[in-house]
């Protein structure tokens, strides 16, 4: 059998924490989440997507974001300090 047109695909999916030690609490939530870090950054950015991919929040790193109107599902939460990213999956109750 020819497989010299043949792709070896070692990371597909949504990459989780590939450079930033973060935890997120509650998971589920309901309105409240909170993010700790191994050692605290002192500035950066997060995103919020939905499951579908949407962009739904982007804002300045906080310890703690505002869920509240977000609708119930899964969601991927996206938080770059220096260039590096890491994403973690929550779900919103």
């Amino acid at each position: 059998t020819d497989t010299t047109q043949c792709v070896n695909l070692t990371n597909v999916g949504i990459e989780e924490n590939n450079g930033l030690a973060l935890s997120l609490y509650p998971n589920p939530v309901q309105d409240i989440l909170n993010i700790t870090f191994d050692n605290q950054p002192a500035n950066g950015e997060l995103k919020i997507y939905s499951s579908q991919g949407k962009l739904v929040t982007h804002q300045f790193l906080s310890q703690q974001i505002n869920v509240s109107s977000l609708s119930s599902g899964m969601y991927f939460l996206e938080v770059t300090i220096d260039g590096v990213s890491t994403r973690k999956t929550f779900i919103k109750d």
